[in-house]
Parts: structure tokens; C-alpha cells; sequence
């Protein structure tokens, strides 16, 4: 007699092992997808430009417009911020004073060095 059709054949389990060709295909997808990203510009100095159009003053910018700057975190913009905000309460005058009146100014916030100085300078606004 034959087979009984209503019976099931075995079947191979998945066992979370897949075979060479399909290792083979997922690694050329992933070469061909990258390939097709544009390539992203760098300045002259190797880094990525910041993705700001105009400048930015680091006296009156809320934390998080100073992110977009290269190499400011939240955490440097937050000391950044803070530092403008205690520039004002130690003021004894009664006009507003100015924390950074130029790009080296902000050195004097910690965490921001001559490096990161050169890289966002061309970026702000005083």
C-alpha cells in the first residue's frame, strides 16, 4: 500500500541557524545598502558641519539650539547656559550683562577647549 495522505511529513524545525546563502545574500543587501547612502560632507578639518543654517549667539540661545553646534552636547550646552545665567545674577550693575563677548569667552565654561573652540567659532554670533 501506499503512503496515507493524510498523514504529515516531517518537517525541519527552525532552529535559529540559517544556511550560507542566506548569510551570503544578508551581507550583500547590507554592502549594496551602504554603498547607496550619499557620502556626507566634511570640513576641511575632517569633521561633519554643523546642520545650521546662520549663527548662533550663546547669549540668548536656549540649550538646545546650542546642540546643533559641533562637539556641544546637551550637557556643554547646559553648562553653557547656566554659566550665561550665573553671569547675570553676579552682575552688580543694573544693565544686562554680556557672559561671551567672543568665542573665547566660552572657554571659560568647562568642558569647552581650544579644539572645540575652532571648530563652532565660525558658527556663533555675539
Amino acid at each position: 500500500m501506499g503512503a496515507d495522505p493524510n498523514t504529515s511529513r516531517p518537517t525541519a524545525s527552525p532552529s535559529g541557524a540559517y544556511g550560507p546563502c542566506t548569510s551570503i545574500l544578508a551581507f550583500l543587501w547590507l554592502v549594496m545598502f551602504a554603498a547607496a547612502l550619499p557620502s556626507l560632507g566634511t570640513d576641511d578639518d575632517g569633521v561633519s558641519p554643523a546642520p545650521i543654517s546662520g549663527t548662533i549667539s550663546p547669549n540668548t540661545a536656549p540649550w538646545w539650539e546650542l546642540t546643533v553646534l559641533p562637539r556641544i552636547g546637551e550637557g556643554i550646552a547646559r553648562k553653557i547656559v547656566r554659566y550665561r545665567e550665573t553671569a547675570r545674577r553676579d552682575s552688580s550693575d543694573g544693565a544686562e550683562p554680556v557672559a561671551f563677548a567672543c568665542a573665547a569667552d566660552l572657554a571659560r565654561v568647562h568642558g569647552i577647549g581650544p579644539n572645540t573652540l575652532q571648530r563652532i567659532g565660525r558658527y556663533l554670533d555675539f
